[in-house]
């Protein structure tokens, strides 16, 4: 069974319920499809005849999110356990990783989901990532904004703003640098405009911070990648993990020392 779901920034991504490794977005979803190790190429051109004569321009309406209730997101996030989750121990996190740079951003569901929260510029929690061992979602009624993770010392100034695609992954590249001068920020998947001002947002509070951009090393990591430095007005710095994405080569560290990250 295929579930699909649309994000607070207006991109979509899915996955299979009987097979974990069948996930992701548009990108993903075609590949999967088409089999083969299918390039982003041949990817467009398996779309080109069904978007010829459609208008895929996002429609003109104005902008609620900022005006949604998160009460539901709110109390979900209030219900969750402030305690180290299992799942993320699995996946290689260390208790130590977590007390360093996650600062009450990581929280436990009664299912064992592991939950990222994602803030507004006054601390007050808007919604979250919410991570299991089949699937990854994000809180109902939640609004997406950031979740971000550093030492106390790279909250007040840091030198590096690292951007990735989940909490997940944003822990496990803090852990491989183990810098004390970087913010690793999970964008939650997608880069909307609002993620955009979010993260311009984050950057102003931080003047003259490196923008790094840490998405995942796959055809989605890379639009991702593009659109982002496209965005800013000012140059960004591309930093690839070996692998699909950081969790991958935080649990390929572990078994075979010596692998690292490139840029």
């Amino acid at each position: 069974v295929l579930i699909a779901a649309s994000a607070r920034d207006g991109t979509w991504s899915y996955f299979n319920s009987q097979d974990s490794a069948d996930n992701g977005g548009t990108i993903q979803f075609m590949q999967n499809r088409l089999g083969g190790g299918a390039s982003l190429g041949d990817v467009r051109r398996a779309l080109r005849p069904y978007l010829a004569n459609m208008d895929v321009s996002a429609p003109l309406q104005a902008d609620q999110s900022r005006e949604r209730d998160h009460t539901a997101a709110r109390q979900g996030w209030n219900a969750a356990k402030p305690v180290v989750p299992a799942y993320l121990l699995e996946r290689g996190i260390t208790e130590t990783n977590l007390a360093s740079y996650a600062h009450d951003q990581v929280r436990e569901d009664r299912r064992g989901n592991v939950l990222f929260a994602h803030r507004d510029q006054s601390g007050n929690v808007l919604g979250f990532e919410i991570k299991g061992k089949s699937w990854s979602g994000y809180a109902k009624g939640g609004q997406k904004t950031l979740a971000v993770f550093g030492t106390s010392d790279a909250r007040k100034s840091a030198l590096r703003i690292v951007l990735t695609e989940s909490g997940i992954d944003a822990l496990s590249l803090a852990q491989m640098e183990g810098r004390g001068d970087s913010l690793y920020v999970s964008t939650g998947g997608g880069f909307g405009k609002r993620t955009l001002e979010e993260v311009k947002a984050l950057a102003a509070n931080q003047p003259g911070a490196e923008i790094v951009l840490g998405f995942d090393n796959d055809p989605a990591g890379e639009e991702m990648a593009e659109k982002a430095s496209a965005a800013f007005d000012f140059d960004t710095t591309r930093l690839r993990p070996v692998g699909k994405d950081w969790n991958e080569e935080l649990g390929w560290r572990r078994s075979r020392p010596g692998i690292g990250m490139r840029q």
